[in-house]
């Protein structure tokens, strides 16, 4: 007779196990989705930055080239390192969703993480571990904070974890059950793996070769009293290199190809040259001497304490671990998978928190492996029970205390120094950055692509002079100085030289100054001097005046772009302009006006024979209103007249506004008309003041302008 309450017993704990691993990934889903919205990156946030920029630049270029972009060490811009699949997913998303490319970078991360979990489960099967005891490991993997913070990080970390956990899968499976199918899916996860994040893979290589070590070394032949029946000689040891051969051989091969090929990309850049594989082997492995440094274990234990287990976590799995009958070769396993990689990369570990995600989950598998184990000890399962709430509640504990508040601080992205550089420079120019090492946060948060010249570089003149040499055709828009980098006299002067920079800083915020080409500084003076930023360290006002481009007639192709900006609503740009004072532009009723204050003029090529003009035009308000005689504006000419060929010229469209002598000249003022002009002729706009001549008070503005042909 079966045991029916036994039974009934089972059935209950299965549903409460279910039930328990239900709770904590609907937990681990709310945690990771706090703070989606913001626009920073916590958590090795220069890291991110990189990753993120690179995605901003495939998605600008428009193009999936596997010499991806990733510009902060200047031209070529291409600096690979990773296989960039991840990326190309991530401006996928975006671009085929409309999703904003920040939460497209999460959203491809969190689901590589939660596609990571069943070849975790497929896995526990294979070590017998029955289907209710494996929701045991699969939620303190989830309730690990390291996983519920990067799970959804703009990083790599997710989509390699996923490629290798999905490999080891495959490649036990297949050596066991010696299916194709397997075999495929090794070869594919296996060289995901390899060429997205080989650190990654290694994490996985390594259980994967000691399993297959104790496999072969089971099957030698013997004789005697240790020789088992069904073992096949050597015959059974070369299938099973062979099948070894089979499922590593592409994986090994692709990871390989990957590196020659960034090399290759690499070398073309001599600011990149420490980033080639061979120059990264004693960062990557460090010396003995790094190795007996205490710093560098405390350092990898704080990680480890922090995001993947606390002491008190990792005691309470040792008792289990001692307790456990079960599962204990299994779990001693894990734990020697999760205790290699640190080992071997000491240094990446130390600086990285996030590369603790290639191995934590061994260490939660031993874990959970101890308490499942106590399930099938009846006297003990009272103990099981209580690590199974005890356990969560301290990881989440601990991701409250460590990650919390840096996820869902709400956050635009960037410091108020990139902000600014957004405002003063444009979207196509360069930063030359000195001072913040090769950190893409200030490029990627000012949308600016960077030559950050490395710490260490800033006074090897050859280098310098070549990096700047290779931005021959760019536009940089501004030199920051960083730190120290402010009394590097020799870079700055050639900085100055080299892209036309005014030598004096057009800003100091923190510990950076930023200078900027010579006739972009009055402009942008003009602008930030507005700016209410009390940490802003700005020259005196009277320099804004001295304005080398007021009065003169200029082409405004050749105008910088933070000037050009104040021409984005006219349809077409005018080919000249001439202004009397600072070019400037104001929003108003909702759309961009650009300042007119006479003398104003305008030159625009007629796109056809016969146009419609549209426009808008105005004299602020405070221009007139509540002022004394004396004290406003006497008028303002507003003209459209035809520059002929012949050099005669003809009126179009004239009114004078008086807002203080007619009330409706007051507000905005519509411009519609049709004309028509000789070949070769010049439509010119005009603000001049008014009969008297005096352009006091005169705030006059022309908005949205359109010159179209007439269909």
């Amino acid at each position: 007779m079966p045991d029916l309450s036994s039974e009934r017993a089972l059935r209950v704990a299965a549903w409460g196990l279910g039930g328990w691993f239900v709770l904590i990934l609907a937990l681990h889903l709310a945690a990771l989705t706090l703070g989606w919205g913001n626009l920073n990156l916590p958590g090795n946030e220069f890291r991110q930055a990189q990753t993120a920029l690179s995605a901003v630049a495939i998605q600008q270029d428009g193009g999936f080239a596997l010499a991806y972009p990733t510009p902060v060490l200047g031209k070529p811009w291409s600096v690979p390192f990773e296989f960039p699949l991840y990326q190309w997913s991530v401006v996928g998303l975006s671009n085929a969703t409309g999703y904003p490319l920040v939460q497209s970078g999460r959203l491809v991360s969190a689901v590589c993480f939660y596609l990571a979990l069943p070849a975790v489960w497929l896995l526990l099967a294979r070590m017998g571990v029955g289907r209710s005891r494996r929701l045991i490991v699969l939620g303190l993997v989830l309730a690990c904070p390291l996983h519920v913070f990067y799970s959804r990080a703009f990083l790599i970390e997710t989509l390699a974890l996923m490629f290798s956990l999905w490999f080891l899968q495959a490649f036990v499976a297949a050596l066991e059950g010696r299916r194709l199918a397997w075999l495929l899916v090794a070869n594919v996860a296996g060289a995901g793996a390899g060429i997205v994040k080989v650190t990654t893979f290694a994490a996985v290589l390594g259980p994967a070769a000691a399993w297959a070590a104790w496999r072969l070394w089971a099957m030698r032949p013997r004789s005697g009293a240790g020789a088992r029946p069904d073992c096949g000689g050597w015959r059974s040891v070369a299938r099973e290199l062979a099948w070894l051969l089979a499922l590593v051989a592409l994986p090994l091969w692709a990871t390989v190809w990957w590196v020659h090929f960034a090399d290759a990309v690499k070398a073309l850049n001599p600011n990149a040259h420490f980033a080639l594989s061979a120059n990264l082997r004693f960062f990557n492995f460090s010396n003995l001497q790094e190795r007996l440094d205490a710093g560098l274990w405390m350092h990898q234990g704080a990680h480890l304490l922090r995001g993947v287990a606390g002491p008190a976590v990792l005691l309470l799995g040792a008792l289990a671990l001692l307790l456990a009958r079960r599962f204990r070769g299994w779990a001693l396993a894990a734990l020697g998978a999760f205790l290699v990689p640190p080992l071997v990369f000491p240094k990446l570990y130390e600086i990285h928190e996030y590369y603790f995600m290639a191995n934590a989950v061994f260490l939660l598998v031993a874990l959970g492996l101890a308490v499942a184990a106590l399930f099938d000890q009846p006297r003990r399962r009272w103990l099981a029970v209580v690590l199974l709430a005890v356990l969560p509640a301290l990881q989440a504990w601990s991701y409250c205390a460590s990650y919390r508040q840096a996820q869902a601080q709400p956050s635009n992205g960037g410091d108020q120094l990139s902000q600014m550089l957004r405002r003063v420079t444009a979207p196509g120019e360069v930063l030359v950055v000195a001072g913040q090492d090769w950190n893409a946060m200030t490029p990627y948060y000012a949308q600016r692509r960077a030559l950050l010249i490395r710490n260490g570089s800033t006074q090897d003149w050859p280098l310098v002079e070549s990096s700047f040499a290779a931005l021959e055709g760019e536009t940089v828009g501004a030199l920051l100085l960083c730190g120290e980098q402010r009394y590097n006299a020799g870079l700055r002067s050639r900085a100055v030289q080299r892209f036309g920079l005014d030598p004096r800083p057009l800003f100091a915020l923190g510990d950076t100054e930023v200078l900027v080409p010579s006739e972009v500084r009055p402009s942008a003076l003009g602008f930030l001097h507005t700016v209410p930023l009390p940490e802003l360290v700005l020259p005196p006002r009277a320099e804004a005046d001295e304005d080398p481009l007021r009065g003169q007639v200029v082409r405004v192709a050749k105008l910088p772009a933070l000037i050009r900006q104040h021409f984005r609503e006219f349809s077409p740009a005018p080919v000249r302009s001439q202004s009397t004072f600072a070019y400037s532009s104001a929003e108003y009723e909702g759309r961009i006006f650009f300042s007119a204050h006479p003398y104003t003029r305008l030159w625009f090529t007629p796109p056809a024979a016969r146009c419609h003009v549209s426009g808008s035009f105005v004299i602020y308000e405070g221009a007139y209103k509540d002022r004394k005689p004396g004290e406003c504006t006497d008028g303002v000419l507003f003209a459209l007249v035809e520059l002929r060929a012949d050099g005669t010229r003809r009126t179009l469209f004239e009114r004078l506004l008086d807002p203080m002598g007619k009330e409706a000249d007051r507000g905005l003022q519509k411009l519609e008309l049709e004309v028509t002009t000789a070949p070769g002729s010049e439509l010119l706009f005009e603000a001049t003041p008014g009969p008297a001549g005096n352009w006091s008070f005169d705030w006059a503005a022309l908005g949205p302008l359109s010159i179209r042909p007439v269909e």
